[in-house]
């Protein structure tokens, strides 16, 4: 039996007389990496098709981007607000790109992380420090100097 792979978001085809899955493999065309699901089509996927393929893939298998609940605080310590690791890429509101910032004010602060597929999501979260007229002049934060 012959197959018929179409790679990408190409309709090219090739066909070849043998598929091998996983590291045993000897000849013949194969997947580099791992695998989690394959899908066949009898026949080459429209554009609308290929869209609706990708839309299942993304909703089984990307995630979200997750900054947690709203923080109050109840004193004037610098807070980590946390995008997770899972992603390929990040934007903050403040112009930092890594999975996490630290503040000390507040604020909104909002992430746009990219996934391993491509996929975009962002999350915001709300950052409210006290507001007291009797500030001490002095905070000790754990592991962190005076102020």
């Amino acid at each position: 039996m012959d197959y018929k792979i179409a790679r990408g978001y190409s309709n090219t085809v090739k066909t070849i007389s043998t598929l091998q899955l996983g590291d045993l493999r000897t000849t013949g065309a194969y997947w580099k990496g791992g695998v989690a699901e394959i899908l066949a089509f009898s026949t080459v996927l429209t554009t609308m098709q290929r869209e609706e393929v990708e839309q299942y893939i993304k909703s089984r298998y990307a995630q979200s981007v997750k900054v947690g609940g709203d923080i109050v605080k109840t004193d004037f310590c610098d807070t980590v607000i946390r995008a997770g690791e899972n992603f390929v890429s990040y934007l903050w509101n403040t112009g930092a790109t890594s999975s996490s910032i630290s503040v000390n004010s507040t604020g909104t602060y909002s992430v746009t992380a990219t996934d391993n597929f491509g996929f975009v999501s962002s999350d915001t979260v709300q950052v409210l420090y006290p507001t007291h007229s009797n500030r001490r002049r002095y905070c000790i934060c754990m592991c962190r100097r005076f102020y």
